[in-house]
């Protein structure tokens, strides 16, 4: 959707920009699904809990009217700490000390980053005073979670090229694409909703040459291909 633009002075696209993630909001509130999320054999119809939650919160932020609006922020404030206390909670290890499964760990992690991602959109571009500070004091966890998906995307390429691995993680590649493309289609999105907010606020966007240098697996493009070649500075 954003496109690798450089012209920070162009204030209406930006503003489109926004208002397209605003209407996410829209998307999902009326059906419980976004472009970040791929319907495929391989991911459950069942909405994960997190996400569940966080509809509930676009559905009031679309129906309730601005007089209204308080309610909304108690309801934005509180699923956003209780998605932090119950992220926080969790954890990589079952409850008999062995490591789970990196299909449930990657599916648990891309939902509450997609989760993260709707309230960070509703407080950084719906104008509302106060909205901006709530936000910014979520980027550093904001910068964390999208971080740690990108480890376990790194952790599942590194294990295709251990000795022994390749097989096994080259299954998961083949089993898994519809969560892979999820995942890709997440962490490129939390960038984008950073870029926006970064460019119409600040004229500057610190997070552009990390949106530029990802890399598509070939799984999912045809080939390893970077997102915006053309605008990586070697």
């Amino acid at each position: 959707m954003l496109g690798p633009w450089s012209r920070f002075e162009e204030v209406d696209t930006w503003k489109y920009c926004a208002n397209e993630m605003l209407s996410y909001i829209s998307l999902y509130a009326k059906t419980g699904s976004t472009l970040m999320m791929v319907a495929t054999q391989q991911i459950s119809p069942r909405l994960d809990p997190v996400l569940g939650k966080v509809l509930g919160v676009c559905a009031a932020h679309e129906t309730l009217s601005e007089s209204h609006g308080h309610l909304v922020d108690q309801l934005l404030d509180c699923e956003l700490q209780d998605l932090v206390n119950t992220s926080t909670l969790a954890s990589d290890y079952d409850m008999t000390g062995q490591r789970r499964d990196l299909c449930s760990i990657m599916r648990e992690k891309v939902a509450r980053l997609q989760a993260l991602i709707m309230h960070q959109i509703i407080q950084r571009f719906r104008n509302k005073t106060g909205d901006a500070q709530k936000a910014m004091a979520q980027e550093a966890l904001f910068v964390s979670w999208t971080r740690e998906l990108e480890l376990q995307v790194q952790l599942l390429q590194q294990l295709q090229s251990s000795s022994g691995m390749y097989d096994m993680a080259s299954a998961y590649y083949t089993d898994h694409t519809g969560l892979l493309e999820a995942v890709y289609r997440t962490i490129i999105m939390s960038y984008e909703v950073r870029a926006v907010y970064w460019v119409l606020n600040h004229k500057i966007c610190p997070v552009w040459q990390d949106l530029f240098a990802i890399v598509v697996p070939k799984s999912l493009s045809g080939q390893d291909k970077l997102l915006y070649p053309e605008y990586v500075v070697e």
